[in-house]
């Protein structure tokens, strides 16, 4: 495997674990060359495009990706330790601290259109045919929905065997379902076949709600703070992985998933962003989805983020308190 992710420890945490009442550990994304787990997927990406053609070389190999969140910049950190030129097309809605983390990990940005899809078709439609003309081969990354992302992130199953804990439950965000395919895909290699609990955050829940209608659901937009979670339908091998396998879906609030994420931060000086603070908020109710039982291992990832900072907690925890206010009065 190419250089672009590491090891990520897998660390107990005693106030969780007393809360839940069983072993609960952190598996810590946050800390990947990117900031979080997708660094992992865009390794894979590259690694098998470099693989899969013997034309293929770092100097021909053009990356190219149409997210202006955590997978943008994975694409971006990840093709600059391997040396291969990175285009990122952000739609006009990303956030300009979004695109500055993008060009300063080496990328070309590219602002075109006013939401991601507009962004995608002018990658795939006008600027990687322009890229073959002058000799480059474009490697298109999804976000989520692709076998060689699922096959990247499953190393972190690898990794938490290695590390010598079997999970009895695993606990994961979920947006259009690359982490939580990707973790189905590691715990079958290992013939495990503890549940997954699926965490995702009212306004960004196109999971739970196929779920319980049977069927895909498209949501009609996205209205969760969680923006990184903000697929508004999620792959098919997401939607076939909840049904065939082990996986129990849970809904958080915007507001519980911002508190969780702020305590954290102020108990562990650890800043992650709303999606993953969506998997924290769902500990004190694991064990009503779950059976646990006092030794009982639960493996959360802490999928981690950029796209939160530090005066955005101190937002966060001011909107927090002004909304306890005015319940009180």
């Amino acid at each position: 495997m190419r250089p672009g992710y590491i090891e990520t420890p897998l660390l107990k945490n005693d106030i969780f674990s007393h809360q839940v009442g069983c072993n609960v550990y952190l598996k810590m994304e946050n800390l990947q060359p990117s900031g979080s787990f997708k660094s992992r997927g865009m390794t894979q990406v590259i690694s098998d495009a470099l693989d899969s053609d013997p034309q293929a070389s770092l100097d021909t190999l053009h990356v190219c990706s149409s997210s202006g969140g955590n997978a943008g910049l994975a694409a971006a950190v990840t093709s600059r330790l391997n040396g291969v030129a990175c285009t990122v097309v952000v739609p006009e809605s990303t956030k300009p601290r979004m695109v500055e983390k993008l060009r300063a990990a080496g990328a070309e940005v590219i602002v075109h259109g006013k939401h991601w899809s507009e962004a995608n078709d002018f990658l795939q439609k006008e600027e990687m045919p322009r890229l073959e003309k002058t000799g480059k081969t474009p490697i298109y990354c999804h976000p989520f929905d692709a076998p060689a992302v699922w096959k990247g992130n499953s190393t972190l199953i690898d990794e938490i065997i290695k590390q010598g804990i079997t999970p009895d439950a695993v606990v994961c965000s979920v947006g259009g379902g690359g982490l939580f395919n990707g973790v189905v895909e590691g715990l079958k290699r290992h013939k495990l076949n503890c549940p997954v609990i699926v965490v995702e955050t009212n306004g960004a829940d196109a999971l739970s709600r196929s779920l319980q209608k049977g069927e895909q659901v498209t949501l009609p937009g996205i209205t969760s703070i969680a923006t990184s979670l903000g697929a508004v339908r999620v792959a098919d091998k997401t939607f076939e992985n909840a049904q065939t396998y082990p996986t129990v879906s849970a809904v958080v609030s915007d507001d519980d998933a911002v508190s969780a994420l702020v305590e954290y931060a102020e108990t562990k000086q650890i800043i992650v962003e709303p999606a993953c603070g969506a998997s924290l908020a769902v500990l004190p109710a694991l064990k009503d989805l779950v059976d646990l039982k006092p030794d009982s291992n639960v493996v959360v990832v802490l999928c981690g983020g950029s796209a939160t900072g530090i005066s955005d907690i101190a937002q966060f925890k001011k909107d927090l308190e002004a909304k306890e206010t005015t319940e009180e009065k």
